[in-house]
């Protein structure tokens, strides 16, 4: 696999390089009384030589390290969490390192950890065991001599673990709790004691991640609009590429919005808030400034109690917006002709029959919605040997007016098809100012382009019905394009894939970040994720992912659950 930066699009922070200690939160299974598991990274022991090598005391009773007595076939485990997602380089370890003058035929450290796993993870719930060079782990038993250098794997070289980049939030040591495996067979060499002195985690090269409040709270409202999913990002100016938002307005484009109250005390809706199918944000910059942010609904923009856009005819069909683009100085927006389906679940009680194109054009305060045009499409297509497929769930301008690494003059549109196995990527392209003429529009076949639709075939598999690709600047991933998605559909894990052309292939998708919110109950679900990469700073790239519970009682207790989240995402070099 390549190496796992995005470079240009992801940040390197000035305050964090390569090599660098991270202090982690420790938890251990068990721990003797004045023995803390938070001794393992505090720095309790550590001092510095003349030539700035880290090394630990050999304290006579202990008081600066880490030991547990685990009961017969107990589990005993060592817990690292570095609070948000790391690429972690090399693990060093100072083993048991007690030593005592009073009692000098006493062999402490053969009270040290001896074979190990280690396992790593970004949810603490999906465990990968590393098997990276010196695996099966060994470590070395220290020898109980004061200013005691890291001790690392019994290989001759004391060498350090190596993460190689590994993007991760948890690590998880575990120790077969039987002497002479778990450790070096104790004072009597037959003794279940387990003792550690320091670890340091060190940062490698990759990818980091985390949480980009400021975006997220710009969707926290509590009067008006408050609250949506979808949260697409388009640039009035066409522009994609990261920092090129701040010369351009944007316009989001939200699916169900609530419009109401929220109580800043309790935070329960009003009981007169409604549920509007789509409405409309437009930013100035792309700073996250709620002075800069305005919001708009109701049938061409009059704030009247409807959505922006609506089918023509009054048939009880609805649209929610998919992903759009600015061609021309109009907005198109491919959008699901949904309607009611009350065969469904609670929270899924719809059906989507259609992909129409919506075009409005852009005026100099932005979208002239009363002359937006609707037109039909094929793009929703369904046969029994090819499944059902929809496109417009996500867009990439790969032009030179689009601002990309690598342009060859196409608008890429991706779809997906629904299978029993997962959600297919789709991909068609079309010359932007034909982006009306379906005629025109091509489907990857897998080999080339074809102008029938039931030609597709997929890409990649287990991607969200929203989900972004996007052309990469610089590094390993120079002129490759990246897809951000959540995993496997709705799920708790946003991930991201790599591909060396706009139809890939993509490789297996990269776990990358856990949402939590789920975890609080409430009936709630994430999905959707997305990247923004206009709205990006140079070197980052911001995604978000749509919040939502199943429960409308739930809704209207909490307000706040239902709006986007956003993340960040940057590389430490």
């Amino acid at each position: 696999m390549c190496e796992r930066k995005f470079d240009m699009y992801l940040k390197t922070k000035n305050d964090i390089k390569t090599g660098e200690v991270i202090t982690p939160k420790v938890i251990a299974s068990h721990t003797l009384s004045g023995f803390k598991a938070a001794n393992l990274c505090n720095g309790f022991g550590i001092s510095k030589t003349s030539q700035g090598l880290d090394v630990h005391d050999n304290h006579p009773k202990g008081a600066t390290m880490w030991c547990a007595q685990p009961g017969d076939d107990d589990e005993l485990w060592i817990q690292f969490d570095f609070e948000r997602v790391y690429p972690i380089g090399e693990m060093d370890v100072w083993n048991y390192n007690r030593y005592d003058p009073s009692t000098p035929n006493i062999s402490y450290t053969n009270q040290g950890l001896k074979n190990i796993r280690i396992f790593h993870s970004i949810d603490k719930l999906n465990w990968i065991e590393l098997k990276g060079p010196g695996y099966p782990y060994q470590l070395a038993k220290a020898g109980g001599v004061n200013q005691c250098a890291a001790t690392n794997l019994n290989d001759g070289n004391n060498t350090p673990i190596d993460f190689d980049g590994v993007s991760a939030r948890y690590i998880k040591i575990c120790i077969n709790s039987c002497p002479n495996d778990g450790n070096w067979g104790g004072i009597n060499g037959n003794e279940c004691i387990f003792g550690l002195s320091e670890i340091q985690f060190h940062l490698g090269k990759g990818i980091a991640v985390d949480t980009a409040d400021e975006w997220t709270n710009l969707f926290k409202r509590q009067s008006g609009w408050v609250g949506a999913d979808a949260s697409y990002s388009v640039p009035c100016s066409g522009i994609d590429k990261p920092g090129s938002g701040a010369q351009s307005n944007t316009i989001f484009l939200f699916g169900d919005t609530f419009i109401g109250e929220i109580d800043h005390m309790t935070a329960r809706r009003s009981d007169d808030t409604i549920m509007l199918n789509n409405t409309i944000g437009i930013l100035r910059g792309n700073r996250p400034d709620r002075r800069n942010m305005n919001f708009i609904w109701g049938e061409n923009g009059s704030s009247n109690l409807n959505s922006v856009f609506i089918p023509e005819g009054n048939d009880g069909y609805y649209y929610w917006p998919q992903d759009g683009v600015c061609i021309d100085n109009n907005l198109y927006v491919f959008a699901l002709k949904a309607r009611q389906d009350l065969t469904g679940p609670e929270g899924f009680q719809f059906a989507v029959d259609a992909v129409d194109l919506v075009s409005i054009p852009l005026g100099i305060n932005g979208p002239v919605f009363e002359k937006q045009k609707h037109m039909q499409t094929p793009l929703h297509f369904s046969t029994k040997e090819s499944g059902e497929i929809f496109f417009g769930g996500s867009i990439m301008l790969n032009t030179s007016e689009a601002g990309a690494p690598d342009p060859d003059g196409y608008a890429y549109i991706y779809g997906w098809r629904n299978n029993p196995v997962g959600r297919e990527l789709l991909v068609a392209r079309i010359i932007p100012e034909n982006i009306e003429n379906f005629e025109k529009w091509r489907f990857w076949d897998g080999m080339s382009w074809s102008d029938n639709i039931a030609d597709c075939k997929a890409v990649f598999n287990g991607v969200s019905c929203e989900f972004s690709v996007t052309p990469v600047y610089g590094g390993m991933f120079e002129n490759k394009f990246v897809l951000v998605c959540q995993k496997d559909g709705i799920g708790q894990t946003v991930a991201y894939s790599a591909g060396q052309t706009p139809v890939g292939p993509f490789e297996k998708a990269v776990p990358i970040y856990y949402c939590p919110e789920p975890d609080s109950g409430e009936s709630i679900y994430v999905y959707n994720a997305k990247a923004h990469p206009h709205l990006s700073q140079k070197g980052e790239l911001l995604v978000s992912y749509n919040v939502n519970s199943t429960s409308m009682e739930a809704h209207m207790n909490n307000g706040y659950i239902y709006r986007t989240r956003w993340i960040r995402l940057y590389s430490i070099k």
